[in-house]
């Protein structure tokens, strides 16, 4: 099994005293998604990777297990759904005027791109350079973390808009 990491910032602001609004202690959450194994994994040197409520716990045949802990942790049958679920007040966070960041991390072929994206890709050769193209008539229910995102924030943006303010969306994304 192999693990993506997001980092995220916490779900709320604490309200201070004052009524100004503060971050809580722990600016960073960390969310890990594992994934099932692929077939070509199968002489990994993990045994077995556990994924609970918020440790991994790596067993290998011949050494002590590792356990880490994260804010969360979700499984190898977490859905699209069950991760935006986690990360979705960030969309909050940004159209109440305050940063958000996801930061994808893992090593390649972790699932960063399919959880962020979601999108089946077509094309890309490598003989003949071709690139590949994601398919935007992907199912919806594998739609990742960005275009759900996009369709939330469409959705409660026509309510932010009055006759003193206007409010934009500029979306980044780096890979």
């Amino acid at each position: 099994a192999t693990v993506s990491v997001l980092y995220c910032p916490p779900p709320s602001p604490n309200l201070s005293p004052e009524g100004g609004q503060t971050m809580s202690a722990t600016n960073v959450q960390v969310l890990v998604r594992c994934r099932p194994p692929l077939e070509h994994e199968n002489d990994s040197p993990c045994e077995l990777i556990q994924c609970e409520d918020n440790t991994v716990r790596v067993q290998y045949a011949s050494a002590t297990d590792k356990v880490f802990s994260f804010d969360k942790v979700l499984d190898g049958f977490a859905s699209q759904e069950d991760v935006f679920e986690y990360t979705s007040p960030l969309i909050d966070h940004a159209l109440d005027g305050l940063h958000a960041t996801i930061f994808a991390y893992g090593q390649t072929g972790a699932g960063k791109t399919f959880t962020m994206e979601g999108f089946d890709y077509t094309g890309g050769n490598v003989e003949n350079s071709t690139k590949l193209r994601p398919n935007l008539d992907t199912a919806k229910h594998k739609h990742g973390i960005i275009p759900r995102s996009v369709e939330n924030s469409t959705k409660l943006r026509p309510n932010l808009d009055t006759a003193k303010h206007k409010h934009g969306i500029i979306p980044r994304s780096v890979e």
